[in-house]
C-alpha cells in the first residue's frame, strides 16, 4: 500500500530515507539477495510511478552493496508501457511518442542509464 499512516505517498513526497520506503527497499533487497528472486515486475501504473522509483532505490543499493555488488545480469527488471491516467477515456496510450516518453521516464525512475540514440 502506498501510504504513510493514512497519508498517501506521491512521487512529490516520496523520500528514500522515509522508514516505510526503507522497509520496501529492504524487502526488495532481501528478496534478490537471500530469497533467490531474479525478476522484479513493476510499471508506471503501479503506484503512479512509486513502484518504479522504489525499485530504482533498491537497484542503487544492490549495485553498491559491499563486498559484492549485484551483477547487472543477475536480475531482470520488467516494466510496461501504455497505461497512465485514472480517467478511463484517457487511461491507455500506445502511441509511438508516448511509448518512447514512458520508457525514458521508467529508465530515469529505475536509475538506469539510457543509451544514446
Amino acid at each position: 500500500k502506498n501510504s504513510n499512516n493514512g497519508q498517501d505517498f506521491t512521487l512529490a513526497n516520496l523520500k528514500e530515507d522515509h522508514p516505510v520506503v526503507q522497509e520496501w527497499i529492504e524487502t526488495i533487497c532481501y528478496a534478490v539477495t537471500k530469497a533467490g528472486i531474479n525478476l522484479l515486475d513493476t510499471a508506471p501504473w503501479y503506484g503512479h510511478g512509486i513502484s518504479e522509483t522504489v525499485v530504482g532505490f533498491a537497484l542503487q543499493r544492490l549495485r553498491s552493496q559491499q563486498p559484492q555488488p549485484l551483477a547487472r545480469d543477475a536480475l531482470i527488471v520488467n516494466t510496461k508501457v501504455g497505461r497512465y491516467e485514472l480517467e478511463p477515456s484517457q487511461q491507455f496510450d500506445f502511441s509511438h511518442e508516448r511509448t518512447i516518453a514512458s520508457v525514458r521516464t521508467s529508465l530515469q525512475r529505475l536509475q538506469q542509464q539510457q543509451k544514446a540514440e
